[in-house]
């Protein structure tokens, strides 16, 4: 696990801007996998902008959303794919054929998520996976609990996570389950990209740098032994890392 420790959180947005731009200039139809919250915002918009600006076409990737909320529609307000349509998408005069997400409404999440890997496989696999950090050290809708070679699927979402994703929902009512992407598909990822900023995630960020601390405890353990996985900090993120 690489890690690196930036400034604030715009230098953050910018190295992982430039690593997502550089893996699309090396292969520009790589299937990348993406996240939704606060920390990626200023990440998508540094993509756009250079997209715009004819410095990497984002047009030909196959984006796939990490996750998504059981039972909500892709209409929903607090839907992650109309989150990311608005972010990078649309932002960026992409197709929206270009974005592959979960079907939050899917009749059958089971075979929704099969399907879903299915699309990956066929994909190629994942070129790049960027993740951000739960605050209790989950991966996607990925919690604590689950299985380090667990499959796309529904997920039981903790309170942390439902409190965190509450700005979402105008009603307060945050859905209890979701659908993620398996963490054994994104340990099957090539490159993995993680970016964690603020005070808020310095204690987890060192949680998952400790060599006792299970990925069943802290998925995002997992990427302390990925052959290729680069954890960008600002920081305040990285500050209980001091001395080690």
């Amino acid at each position: 696990m690489d890690i690196r420790i930036l400034d604030d959180a715009d230098a953050v947005a910018e190295e992982a801007a430039a690593r997502v731009s550089a893996r699309i200039v090396a292969r520009p139809d790589a299937a990348i996998a993406v996240p939704t919250g606060l920390t990626p915002v200023g990440m998508y918009r540094r993509l756009v902008d250079a997209h715009r600006a004819g410095r990497v076409d984002l047009g030909q990737v196959r984006w796939f959303a990490l996750d998504e909320f059981l039972g909500v529609p892709a209409s929903h307000p607090g839907s992650f794919r109309r989150w990311l349509m608005e972010r990078l998408i649309l932002p960026a005069g992409l197709s929206a054929e270009r974005l592959c997400s979960l079907r939050g409404d899917a009749p059958d999440p089971v075979a929704e998520a099969a399907a879903y890997e299915a699309r990956i496989r066929d994909a190629g696999g994942l070129e790049l996976a960027v993740l951000g950090l739960g605050r209790n050290g989950h991966l996607a809708f990925n919690e604590p609990g689950t299985g380090p070679d667990s499959a796309a699927g529904p997920r039981l979402l903790t309170a942390a996570t439902r409190e965190a994703n509450a700005y979402l929902f105008a009603d307060g009512e945050v859905p209890t389950h979701g659908f993620s992407m398996g963490l054994g598909g994104l340990a099957a990822a090539r490159r993995l990209l993680l970016l964690a900023t603020g005070t808020s995630k310095a204690a987890t960020v060192r949680l998952m740098t400790e060599r006792s601390t299970s990925v069943s405890a802290c998925p995002a353990a997992l990427l302390r032994d990925h052959p290729d996985a680069v954890v960008l900090l600002d920081a305040e993120a990285a500050a209980l890392l001091d001395g080690d």
